[in-house]
């Protein structure tokens, strides 16, 4: 394989505890000014709070209120997010990779910039949830596979979501490895692993 392609939250960051306060706050909003849509925003936010950037997200729920005439400042509910915690290993694992590196992530650009810098990472390219649709959209990899002149075959997708997974397929990816210590599958993955580690 000549590159590899890491999902962030949740392969390279540890973004479940962030999203969950991320979506609680804006939950406990809802409930004070539209108790009921909770349950709709709800099970939209929990399905799509991996996918898509948060403003995406908020822009959802403001179109929701507004279209119940209900005109708030959803920002205001939001929790200042806790520091994403770069999973141990991560920045030796990607130096001692003997391929070309990718990031593709739903979050926006300007985090995930803030992030790269913040901790040092480094990748052959970056695409954010700001530049193309959401996985499994394959533009986004396509794009990727387009600057680094790699052909899908020889590109390996690394996530933690069945989407992540679904991108090799869309995207026509030559493998797909799935990560997390939830489970011991994940719909899609050619092998599981529970740290980028196991990469080397």
């Amino acid at each position: 394989m000549q590159l590899i392609i890491f999902d962030k939250d949740g392969t390279l960051y540890c973004g479940k505890e962030l999203c969950e306060r991320w979506t609680s706050g804006v939950l406990d909003g809802v409930r004070r000014v539209a108790p009921d849509i909770e349950q709709e925003l709800e099970t939209y936010l929990k399905k799509n709070v991996h996918q898509q950037t948060w403003s995406a997200l908020q822009k959802r729920v403001e179109y929701e209120l507004i279209m119940r005439g209900v005109d708030v400042d959803v920002a205001s509910w939001m929790p200042k997010p806790l520091p994403q915690r770069l999973y141990p290993n991560v920045q030796t694992t990607l130096q001692a990779l003997p391929c070309a590196t990718a990031l593709l992530t739903a979050d926006s650009r300007r985090n995930t910039e803030y992030l790269l810098r913040r901790d040092n990472l480094y990748f052959d390219a970056v695409v954010c949830g700001d530049d193309f649709p959401g996985k499994p959209d394959p533009c986004g990899a396509w794009h990727i596979l387009k600057t680094l002149g790699i052909a899908p075959e020889e590109t390996v997708i690394v996530g933690d979501t069945e989407v992540d997974m679904q991108l090799k397929v869309t995207a026509g990816l030559g493998m797909s490895v799935g990560m997390t210590t939830l489970q011991k599958t994940l719909p899609g993955a050619d092998i599981m692993i529970n740290s980028v580690q196991e990469l080397v």
